[in-house]
């Protein structure tokens, strides 16, 4: 059953900090949602993927440069439980390319830390969701290309991870309940299957792109949270 109405689940998640001993740590804070008959959406970051970190090496000055982090480049389909290579085989590696920073304005030899959050609505629904540009004292961070979420097509059709670099993706779909553990990259065909754990739910892996707007002091520390709503269509 689809609600006649959309509501808005909001997570915000964390603080950009630049300068000497950079982190970004997240954390959530979650609004209640009633959905009518169907349950309400949840958003929430996935254990050991809880901060997105630039790291230490933002260089302030770089007015009008950018640093990019890579996420969905790398990340092991494990840890967005799909099959993104569609080899029915679960990759529960890592890569080298995940969080891996390029650009002018950072210095590239240490990775970020990417953030993974981790949807659920009702089975089979489809939902939108955007992420925001934030706008803080002398940058921009904006969630790119990098940054995706699985849409389980629950069909013959095969599924995607669907990028935000247009800030917001429409008609994504949850998973459809499933009988097995197992990976496809066709939900729901015979003798492929994907996580059971994810009936009803979705996963987004969020990287991104700051751009220095005015120069940030050297050792300064920004906090800003970054606003991923989810909406019901």
């Amino acid at each position: 059953m689809q609600p006649t109405q959309r509501f808005k689940k909001t997570l915000l998640a964390g603080a950009l900090i630049f300068g000497t001993c950079n982190a970004f740590h997240a954390s959530a804070d979650l609004f209640p949602v009633t959905a009518g008959a169907i349950p309400d959406v949840t958003a929430g970051m996935v254990d050991g993927y809880t901060e997105l970190s630039f790291g230490t090496g933002v260089i302030g000055n770089k007015v009008g440069q950018s640093c990019a982090m890579q996420g969905k480049t790398g990340i092991a389909e494990t840890e967005l439980l799909w099959d993104a290579n569609k080899d029915e085989t679960p990759d529960g590696v890592v890569t080298a390319d995940y969080g891996k920073l390029t650009g002018t304005a950072c210095i590239t030899t240490d990775p970020g830390v990417p953030m993974v959050i981790e949807i659920e609505a009702a089975v089979g629904s489809t939902v939108t969701i955007t992420v925001p540009d934030v706008v803080g004292a002398g940058y921009t961070y904006t969630p790119t290309d990098e940054s995706c979420v699985v849409d389980f097509e629950g069909g013959t059709v095969t599924d995607t991870c669907v990028t935000l670099e247009n800030n917001t993706v429409t008609g994504i779909g949850t998973s459809l309940t499933v009988a097995a553990d197992g990976v496809g990259g066709v939900e729901d065909v015979a003798t492929i299957y994907e996580w059971a754990a994810m009936s009803g739910k979705t996963r987004m892996v969020l990287a991104g792109e700051i751009t220095i707007n005015s120069e940030i002091a050297a050792g300064s520390s920004i906090a800003d949270s970054i606003i991923v709503q989810v909406t019901y269509e």
